[in-house]
């Protein structure tokens, strides 16, 4: 028993015996006992809140002292019931449940315990714990009618009845939702008189409004089945459920589009804009009035050149993005990449020509045969150049192709191609150790010798661990154990990491987890930039490797990788030069020439 600083309280002693607690603290019964102020009158009265109790001091017994800070409840025997501000005189000796029960349902004589309680199901609260705790977890509804008349009694800690109930597996299972209202796009479109920008972030949410609103359970419903088939975390699936009640409740049924920059104001509030935006996309709400990134770096890019060129370069662009008939649309990275390496050669044509009909063969083979670029450079660049007169000549809008039966010399491939020392595949292996994402990668290019894009586009079928191969391009392949061992450990990571995902690539990542298709080309080099090794480096090693382990022999090297027979005499050429040249090949006692 302590007082509100935690000391040990005591109550004053008698003065006469020295012995016993006071009766009172009022008048002369502050000074004596019981038995001191009242000799043979017998026991003291008990107590004068749960009336069992045997009198201790100022009409309190041991456990209803207001002094007393914890103790148990008297109706369901919890142990930690603390006080409240108003005294124990208003809570008596029960626990906040039990206060509240008693407030709300009449007391009787429970049929189990036979004790006086508050009565819930014919029951007093501790029996109908008792009841649930043997029924288990998974129960709704408490079998009262199971107990048995005056069963044992598990205790327990006054608040932490439900903190103790271990949750079974099947204790998060989804609910089904119930159907949504009926809920159309109005036919009718009410005309704007004045566009004004919305304030999305200091929407107040009335629920009673919003109940009723068919528009955001409709949209609920749809967010919930999207969450579903495409993977979404539990966060963002209940931050696309806070950002429709905001962009709908704040707005009336009147069929107006909702744009995609009010829609931005919600991604500093830790909502997801992008998939809100598919929800609003399936709903025919969207409006998609964000300004195209591609569409205004090409406008700067084309800045300044002559306008017909420019007008002639702008069609091939558009042939690029697919816009023109019977024309396949290319990535955008692509398209930057391509007019980024013509863009020198317009702004020079430019200053001395206003159409590229005068472009003339010289004026292509100065490109092609520039002594200050790379033979790779420029014969990427002859190659987009050919597209460019190509499209022009098919329609009609030059009248001369000046790259046709031009051509430069082939590029050897493999001119860098070596084999690694092995104190950097040690240092490789070690720092792809911890890190599930970093051995997968060096697994796939050193043990596998598979390019990136064979990477990107492995699927989650093409893994058999039981047989220990990976399919890969319609062949099967037996892994190397490394390769094995990184492929365990990155498929329990990515089960961990993003266990509701419906991506069925093998590689995901942050952004694809979410989505359906594989992962961006530049993924891998940030991954391996830090080690300063490339993953082509680690596959030529591992080809280069396999081909001089076993012996100069093209057809078993095409049946372990399954390449074509020109890549195999290409990479026997290179171990013959690595024969020849290399000490580590040479017999011994020889040297090089």
């Amino acid at each position: 028993m302590t007082d509100a600083d935690g000391a040990v309280w005591r109550p004053r002693t008698c003065t006469r015996c020295r012995a016993q607690p006071i009766v009172s603290g009022n008048g002369r019964f502050a000074y004596l006992c019981w038995w001191c102020a009242f000799p043979g009158q017998g026991d003291p009265p008990p107590c004068k809140i749960c009336g069992e109790g045997a009198h201790w001091t100022r009409g309190y017994c041991r456990n209803c002292h207001p002094n007393a800070s914890h103790r148990s409840c008297r109706d369901c025997f919890s142990w930690g019931a603390v006080r409240s501000g108003e005294g124990w005189g208003f809570l008596g000796i029960f626990c906040y449940a039990c206060y509240a029960l008693r407030r709300r349902r009449p007391v009787g004589s429970c049929p189990f315990c036979d004790r006086e309680a508050a009565l819930l199901d014919g029951a007093c609260r501790l029996c109908r714990h008792e009841a649930g705790r043997r029924a288990g977890p998974r129960h709704h509804i408490s079998p009262i009618s199971q107990l048995d008349p005056h069963p044992s009694q598990q205790l327990f800690f006054a608040g932490m009845l439900r903190h103790l109930q271990l949750a079974s597996a099947d204790r998060h299972r989804p609910v089904a939702r119930k159907p949504p209202p009926p809920w159309k796009p109005p036919r009718g479109v009410q005309g704007v008189l004045f566009d004004y920008p919305r304030e999305l972030t200091r929407f107040v949410r009335d629920s009673e409004a919003l109940q009723d609103d068919p528009r955001i359970s409709h949209a609920q419903a749809l967010a919930a089945r999207l969450a579903e088939s495409s993977g979404w975390s539990r966060e963002t699936a209940q931050g696309v459920d806070r950002a429709l009640v905001i962009v709908l409740g704040s707005r009336p049924d009147d069929g107006q589009q909702i744009r995609m920059s009010e829609l931005n104001q919600l991604a500093p509030r830790k909502m997801s804009v992008e998939r809100t935006a598919e929800v609003l996309h399936e709903m025919a709400l969207l409006d998609d009035d964000t300004p195209d990134s591609l569409a205004a770096w090409v406008d700067r890019q084309l800045d300044g050149l002559a306008p017909r060129i420019e007008h002639e370069v702008r069609h091939w662009v558009d042939f690029l993005l697919g816009t023109l008939p019977r024309s396949r649309p290319r990535p955008p990275d692509s398209v930057r990449r391509e007019l980024a390496y013509l863009l020198p050669a317009l702004r020079s044509w430019s200053e001395r020509y206003d159409s590229l009909r005068e472009v003339v063969r010289d004026d292509v083979k100065a490109l092609a045969f520039a002594e200050n670029q790379t033979l790779d450079h420029r014969t990427h660049q002859l190659a987009i150049l050919r597209s460019l007169f190509r499209r022009l000549k098919r329609d009609q809008m030059i009248f001369r192709n000046p790259t046709t039966h031009l051509s430069l010399p082939s590029r050897e491939r493999l001119a860098g191609a070596r084999l690694l020392p092995d104190e950097e595949l040690r240092r490789a292996v070690a720092w792809s150790t911890g890190s599930p994402e970093r051995a997968i990668l060096i697994g796939l290019a050193a043990g596998q010798a598979l390019r990136p894009a064979q990477m990107r586009h492995l699927l989650l079928d093409d893994v058999n661990l039981g047989e220990r191969r990976l399919v890969v391009d319609g062949q099967p392949w037996p892994l190397h154990s490394f390769t094995f061992e990184a492929l365990t450990s990155y498929l329990d990571y990515r089960r961990t990491r993003w266990p509701n995902t419906q991506n069925p690539h093998l590689l995901i990542s942050q952004q694809t987890a979410v989505e359906l298709g594989e992962v961006s080309r530049t993924w891998h080099k940030i991954l391996m930039r830090p080690l300063g090794i490339t993953l082509v480096e680690l596959r030529q090693d591992r080809l280069l490797d396999e081909l001089i382990a076993h012996g100069p022999d093209p057809l078993h090297f095409q049946n372990v990788f399954g390449c074509s027979i020109e890549t195999a005499l290409n990479y026997l050429r290179i171990a013959e030069q690595l024969f020849s040249h290399d000490p580590r090949f040479q017999p011994m006692g020889e040297q090089p020439t």
